[in-house]
């Protein structure tokens, strides 16, 4: 019996069939019937629509988009069940699509579909229950999402993993220490974390390019990989640090021996394109639940530790609560310090030079002091280090400029004649691009000659870059800048420079002045400095004189200038006032 049958969808779209509705081939042949506008739809979409029959569970109509995604013909897709397509059980699906008739609601879901050739590939599927007189048809579209799958892969991998060496970058390396640690406090486990730093990357990249550096990182990454656990955990840190995190380390023994197999690892020559490159590396310890239980403190406290390691030449070394206490103390000290200059707690001492011979005043030496509110005085020694580490050496070192002239100017009208001052002037700061109009505008805004201003820089300081160093040092002397290397012989020493710097003057380290009398070899070094400085038309000056022997020495090698407690310790700008007077 032939009749016309509609199919209805919740929205109330209907599409009418005509045919008989007997059972499943008539309603395979009433479909086929259907009208030219349900069937255009069918086939200009992209996505794959197959028709279900829920009573039979057979497909019952399916367009050729459907055929082309699961590699069958129209026919054979026509003899199968919605199992054979997606591997679910049929139970399973009679289920799901009678959850979905009785809630009237049209889930899309992701799920994994198998070709006729055994290819499986992810799909996004929507079912939709369709009424039919007294049963249901299930209208199922799948759409293949296999390049959106890749390009969320390729997300995940470039979010989580480092793209050089392909382990696991900070992020996905501190997300996994925090479960780690979770688990680890569940089931009473213990963990270390190891921080280890290639000490000899940066050498590599600047002697045989970056191409080569970045293979000694791809294979330092799978030493590692592959001479660790397979449960322990390796990641990439930065730039030459990497990551291990070791699950159940039961003692600091254990630990030590797997720190001591990464350092072996680490020794071995690496064939980095053709050559034999040897490095050596550092590595700091952290352990749960020894020292804390936070994810953020244990990296923290390993990296302390691999700095430790660094400076004292040890290979590994374990976070203590004394490098705790001395990383708390130099947090604090730096946050003090980041507020020092907007509270005036800067302030300048000056140390006069004398003429060695006629003992006139040759000007001051400027020396940054910190008076630090509650604290008093603080030594050079630790805050200067703190500064170059921030970077607040530049912002510090303008104030010093400015403070300099403006003592300039006040000494003047004081009466006290013109006092030269000479200003250290850091790596940092020398390199800045703006260094000579910070200390021209400086000069302007007190009205200070240049002559009266001198620059010392270090040995190393000069050295880091020649040829940027001859330009800058140029842009100096146009303003009419003296120009002073300090700490002279502690350095790089490679005189040939000398000849090429536009400098005025060389300051032999107090290292030499120190035991000038009475050891050979510091007398020796010294009265190589001062001739060599003079056949250069270079003033000499010696800092650190203590005693009159030391003076006298220096007298008769025909040094210049001299500095030091012998005469004056660094003063205040006051009491610097009454010396002078």
């Amino acid at each position: 019996m032939n009749s016309t049958l509609t199919l209805k969808s919740k929205s109330d779209n209907t599409h009418k069939l005509v045919g008989a509705t007997t059972n499943v081939d008539d309603l395979k042949r009433a479909l086929n019937l259907n009208t030219v506008h349900f069937r255009a739809v069918m086939s200009i979409t992209a996505d794959a629509i197959t028709l279900v029959d829920r009573s039979s569970m057979r497909v019952i109509d399916c367009n050729d988009a459907a055929c082309r995604m699961f590699g069958y013909s129209r026919g054979e897709l026509l003899d199968l069940t919605p199992a054979d397509i997606c591997g679910k059980p049929l139970s399973e699906l009679e289920v799901i699509y009678d959850e979905i008739i009785k809630g009237e609601i049209y889930p899309i879901t992701e799920s994994i579909f198998q070709r006729k050739d055994g290819l499986k590939f992810p799909v996004e599927i929507m079912r939709q229950a369709i009424p039919f007189f007294d049963d249901w048809v299930m209208a199922l579209r799948a759409r293949d999402i296999s390049d959106r799958k890749e390009t969320e892969s390729r997300l995940i991998r470039l979010a989580n993993y480092d793209q050089l060496t392909g382990l696991p970058n900070r992020g996905m390396f501190f997300d996994t220490l925090k479960k780690a640690l979770l688990q680890a406090k569940k089931q009473s486990l213990t963990i270390s974390v190891l921080l280890i730093n290639i000490i000899q990357f940066k050498d590599v990249n600047n002697i045989y390019g970056l191409s080569v550096g970045d293979e000694l990182l791809r294979q330092v990454g799978d030493r590692l990989l592959q001479g660790l656990r397979i449960r322990d955990i390796v990641g990439r840190l930065g730039d030459d640090d990497f990551g291990l995190i070791l699950f159940n380390s039961e003692h600091s023994q254990g630990t030590s021996i797997v720190a001591k197999k990464v350092l072996q690892m680490i020794r071995k020559p690496f064939d980095l394109y053709g050559r034999n490159v040897e490095i050596t590396a550092s590595i700091g310890v952290a352990m749960y639940p020894h020292d804390t239980d936070d994810a953020n403190k244990m990296i923290t406290y390993g990296a302390t530790a691999m700095r430790e390691a660094r400076q004292v030449g040890e290979a590994f070394r374990f976070h203590t609560a004394e490098m705790n206490a001395k990383m708390l103390e130099k947090h604090f000290l730096q946050e003090a310090l980041s507020k020092a200059l907007d509270n005036d707690e800067f302030i300048l001492h000056y140390q006069p030079k004398k003429d060695i011979k006629t003992g006139e005043w040759m000007g001051v030496e400027a020396l940054l002091r910190w008076n630090r509110g509650g604290h008093g005085l603080v030594s050079p020694a630790i805050f200067i280090p703190s500064l170059e580490e921030t970077g607040m050496i530049v912002p510090v070192g303008d104030w010093v400029i400015k403070s300099a002239c403006r003592q300039i100017l006040e000494w003047g009208q004081l009466g006290l004649g013109d006092i030269k001052i000479a200003i250290n002037i850091s790596a940092k700061q020398f390199l800045d691009e703006n260094l000579a109009l910070s200390i021209n505008a400086a000069l302007q805004e007190y009205g200070v000659s240049p002559n009266l201003l001198e620059i010392e820089i270090t040995e190393t300081s000069l050295m880091s870059d020649s040829k940027k160093t001859i330009s800058i040092l140029r842009e100096l002397k146009a303003i009419g800048i003296n120009i002073s290397i300090d700490d002279f012989g502690t350095g790089y020493s490679n005189l040939s420079y000398l000849k090429l710097f536009p400098i005025d003057q060389l300051k032999i380290d107090i290292t030499f002045i120190r035991d000038v009398t009475t050891n050979d070899s510091d007398a020796a070094i010294v009265t190589a400095i001062i001739n060599m400085a003079h056949s250069l038309n270079l003033t000499v000056v010696a800092e650190g004189v203590e005693t009159k022997e030391q003076l006298e020495f220096l007298r008769k090698r025909n040094c210049d200038k001299f500095q030091g407690y012998y005469f004056s310790r660094p003063l205040p700008a006051h009491e610097l006032c009454k010396l002078r007077q």
